[in-house]
């Protein structure tokens, strides 16, 4: 049965990302990155040591990517968002230049943000780079069209939530998914059906490209499969949902969200920072620091957010929130309460 649940759930994820071929999963969404840079790399026989990437990719994305790299001559070239959080594709295609490899992006992005990813494909395509989609939040696909419909060769990203309940730092779950003309260079484990001499369905590994199975000169990756169990969780979660279902929640996650960003920035001293179309995470400013009312908001067990000037201080007192299906029109309420009596508090004790 394991073979099959891993055929099965690779065929949702061929659907959800719009790819012919998905992989068996790999350890989270951040290997999945760096296996889809190398993949590219791989793709184009290693003449072109240039990767475009988006600032707006996950930070600890970009991290992994650094050290994977560190000693294999692949330069890493960063394109920071436009005005409204988006990347321009103009200057992706001006960053590629005809020398990259792959341009990789993230949509939503670390910022929420919806890229426009037919122009980013495009840009992409127009320097002979393969274009690949970082998704960091899966139930977006739910809602929004995977990479593959927009032509992008390649996504991959993080799929915990799709039924894996969060640990300690874990577990994860990667996905990957490609175009079938190159499947052979897909990292991972790739499970085929077929029949057997009875004309009854059977499954088995095919093109086996780790190190386990060949070679370690010609594996494509050593990179491993993730747990059975997670694989296993996500098929039945997916299963069970549906595609509405799925849809739902996507739609659900966004209205709440939006609902959150509107009672937020109604506050004195609180704006959305973008105009641009999210997903379930949005950015808003403060007129002050924002790690010290962060802290104000969870000692009131509130998690209010990401201190976004952490990683991307140009935004200045900005922080990242977003609400999720789980969340209830009194959580935000709650919230928003609790955020404009903290700002008060704070106010009162500066003056």
């Amino acid at each position: 049965g394991t073979l099959q649940v891993i055929f099965e759930f690779q065929t949702l994820i061929s659907h959800l990302t719009g790819l012919p071929v998905a992989n068996a999963s790999l350890y989270d969404g951040a290997t999945a990155f760096v296996e889809a840079v190398l993949f590219a790399h791989r793709v184009l026989r290693g003449k072109r040591d240039l990767v475009i990437v988006a600032e707006t990719v996950h930070p600890m994305y970009r991290r992994v990517l650094e050290t994977y790299i560190e000693a294999t001559g692949i330069e890493v070239v960063l394109v920071p968002p436009g005005k409204g959080g988006q990347l321009d594709p103009d200057q992706v295609r001006k960053a590629a230049g005809g020398k990259a490899c792959c341009v990789a992006v993230q949509s939503p992005n670390f910022l929420g943000i919806v890229e426009d990813l037919p122009r980013l494909a495009e840009a992409a395509h127009e320097g002979g780079a393969l274009a690949i989609q970082v998704v960091t939040e899966a139930v977006s696909l739910g809602l929004l069209d995977g990479g593959g419909a927009f032509g992008f060769d390649a996504v991959c990203g993080e799929a915990q939530s799709f039924g894996v309940a969060p640990g300690f730092g874990g577990p994860h779950l990667g996905i990957f998914a490609c175009t079938e003309k190159n499947v052979r260079q897909m990292p991972g484990r790739i499970v085929g059906r077929t029949s057997d001499l009875d004309d009854k369905p059977g499954y088995t590994l095919t093109l086996q490209a780790r190190e386990q199975h060949i070679r370690r000169s010609k594996a494509t990756s050593n990179i491993c499969t993730n747990q059975g169990l997670m694989v296993t969780a996500s098929t039945i979660y997916m299963s069970l949902l549906g595609a509405e279902g799925l849809s739902r929640v996507a739609l659900c996650s966004q209205e709440r969200t939006t609902k959150l960003a509107h009672l937020l920035s109604a506050i004195d001293g609180v704006e959305k920072v973008f105009s641009s179309a999210h997903f379930h995470e949005v950015a808003l400013r403060l007129d002050r620091p924002t790690g010290p009312v962060l802290q104000a908001l969870a000692a009131q067990n509130i998690l209010g957010g990401y201190d976004l000037s952490v990683e991307y201080p140009e935004l200045g007192n900005a922080f990242l929130t977003c609400a999720t299906e789980t969340k209830t029109d009194d959580d935000l309420q709650n919230y928003a309460a609790k955020l404009a009596e903290i700002l008060r508090t704070t106010e009162a004790a500066t003056a």
